[in-house]
């Protein structure tokens, strides 16, 4: 589970996991068998390795079996044995505390990430921050390609009070989406610049051709994946800041 985090690919996954699973074990069981031998202990920092901790326990018990007496018991624990037994169950813990937290805060290939220190500190940004999350990076586009109709509605949406968003179901603003450039293609702009305001009552239809960036849309508005830059909010909640909400 901490190692998913930062895989997103099943070939790396298999490739990673077989390394973990059985080359790891398989240097751990070495290990013990030459350098860690009995009476020699394991170094410290290898605990925090659940293949090392949990390769030790097999070591001592399979050593103790093979002069005759074996492990029945607490009772028949030595101590660096105890150690090992109670650093598996720790760092397992450990391990999937991490997990769960990384999970949230590194960025995957759907959903929107959370800040590092989301546990402790509100999710509803600040005045200052909100300004900066909403000017994002810099967007140039050509502005005479756009019609009448959708200057007219950019202007709108920027002239909204930002007290007055709960009372729209919907807003966008300046909604941009760029797909990053992979195996050789370039970068793809799928959304650009979208502006949008949906008055209460009012019955709305997305229409556009195929790569108009309509499914783009909707996934950004979702969550399943974060804007380049620009915000949007539901009925006057965040889609970046407030997506359990949303």
């Amino acid at each position: 589970m901490f190692l998913s985090v930062f895989l997103s690919k099943s070939q790396t996954a298999s490739i990673i996991g077989y390394t973990v699973a059985v080359w790891l074990t398989m240097i751990a069981c070495v290990l013990n068998l030459t350098i860690y031998g009995i009476p020699n202990k394991i170094d410290k920092f290898l605990y925090v390795i659940p293949s090392f901790a949990f390769s030790r326990v097999i070591y001592f018990m399979a050593k103790r079996c093979g002069y005759g007496y074996c492990v029945k018991g607490f009772h028949d624990i030595d101590e660096e044995l105890t150690v090992s037994l109670a650093m598996i169950f720790v760092m397992s813990l450990v391990y999937l505390l991490l997990a769960l937290y990384l999970y949230q805060v590194v960025p995957q290939t759907y959903g929107i990430p959370k800040k590092w220190n989301f546990l402790w500190k509100s999710q509803t940004p600040s005045p200052d921050e909100e300004e900066e999350e909403e000017e994002g990076p810099e967007v140039e586009y050509d502005q005479t390609l756009e019609d009448s109709d959708a200057k007219a509605e950019r202007t709108l949406v920027h002239n909204i009070d930002k007290e007055d968003f709960p009372r729209y179901p919907l807003i966008i603003k300046d909604l941009h989406k760029v797909y990053p450039s992979m195996g050789g293609i370039p970068p793809k702009v799928a959304t650009k610049n979208f502006s949008l305001r949906i008055k209460s009552g009012e019955m709305f239809g997305l229409l556009g051709p195929n790569g108009a960036g309509k499914t783009t849309l909707i996934s950004m508005l979702t969550g399943m994946y974060g804007p380049t830059s620009g915000n949007a909010w539901i009925a006057g909640n965040d889609i970046k800041t407030q997506l359990e909400i949303v």
